[in-house]
């Protein structure tokens, strides 16, 4: 999604027409459950998903804050309020809950096979959870 200056100092929200199917597509796949960040992160490479200043390939951290970006839903949080933008979705609302709830923990295995012996510790095991 981009932005760029609207009426009375508002941002327009438009669909990047190269990167916008690519992160639609990101958002179904994790929908399954199915994926891994890292996963993921190589099918987005592989699609062509890339930084737009310095044109190198996205990294899992990025990945994982598109996938938390309610702004892909049609929403967007102003000022500790939950907003509905005027903006068009890239993905349905219930499409995007249910990635919110794989990306804690509820239900994704949204990284692969863990370590016993050395946890990450950029990840919580709330988030580290095991395929059902």
């Amino acid at each position: 999604m981009g932005g760029g200056p609207g009426g009375e100092g508002r941002k327009i929200i438009d669909v990047d027409p190269e990167n916008g199917p690519i992160i639609a597509r990101l958002f179904e796949r994790c929908s399954t459950g199915a994926y891994t960040l890292r996963e993921l992160r190589d099918i987005a490479q592989e699609a062509g998903l890339r930084y737009r200043r310095s044109g190198k390939p996205v990294g899992i951290s990025t990945i994982h804050y598109i996938l938390r970006n309610r702004i892909y839903s049609g929403h967007f949080e102003w000022n500790g309020q939950l907003c509905h933008g005027s903006h068009m979705p890239l993905v349905p609302a219930e499409t995007w809950e249910m990635v919110r709830r794989y990306s804690t923990g509820e239900g994704c295995r949204m990284s692969g096979p863990t370590r016993t012996s050395s946890p990450s510790p950029a990840w919580s095991p709330a988030v580290i959870a095991a395929a059902p």
